[in-house]
């Protein structure tokens, strides 16, 4: 079942944009996936070439997984964030 981050402490959603170096997109998006901070990753196209969804306690955590973390990976060129403000749907699962 899904249930809402905020549960467990973690008070910020954050969608971040990244542009890699083209030769690094596979390596970034599998270390990305070995993040606990991150739910959801994914290649994709346009001037971002990688997707990924961060849930953090807040927003040091955040600017310390940017710094520290993202900011250590080979190739990445830009990062855009999108903290998320408010939430109207979450799916869940039926009974």
């Amino acid at each position: 079942m899904d249930f809402a981050p905020r549960h467990l402490g973690y008070h910020l959603m954050t969608h971040l944009w990244l542009r890699v170096a083209p030769g690094e997109v596979s390596a970034v998006g599998h270390a990305l996936a070995t993040h606990p901070e991150i739910a959801f990753a994914a290649a994709t196209t346009g001037p971002h070439n990688l997707v990924a969804t961060g849930v953090f306690r807040g927003g040091h955590d955040l600017y310390d997984h940017l710094d520290h973390r993202i900011g250590s990976l080979p190739g990445i060129q830009a990062v855009e964030t999108a903290p998320v403000l408010r939430e109207v749907k979450r799916l869940t699962a039926r009974t």
